[in-house]
């Protein structure tokens, strides 16, 4: 079973790199995918985005915040996998 987790953000700057953390620690031994839709931000949100998923899609055991408040995958033997995708709307 996988989780679908969707999240639209429309200036979610200060808070989205706390929610995802968080989100990606929730129910831990479950697989996890978050669809970040980013809705026409102006306050960074998308460039955040950009910056902490640039591929599109970024994976790992969970996520925590850096000292810049930069996404930063965790591994683990015991967490399920949390994948992460960003979907920009123009």
């Amino acid at each position: 079973m996988l989780l679908s987790v969707i999240l639209p953000v429309y200036n979610e700057h200060t808070t989205l790199g706390l929610v995802l953390a968080n989100v990606s620690h929730a129910l831990p031994t479950v697989p996890k995918e978050v669809i970040v839709v980013e809705d026409c931000s102006i306050d960074g949100t998308r460039e955040w985005l950009e910056r902490n998923i640039p591929q599109g899609v970024k994976s790992g055991s969970g996520f925590e915040l850096d000292a810049d408040g930069n996404l930063v995958p965790q591994s683990s033997s015991t967490a399920a996998s949390v994948i992460i995708r960003s979907v920009y709307h123009e």
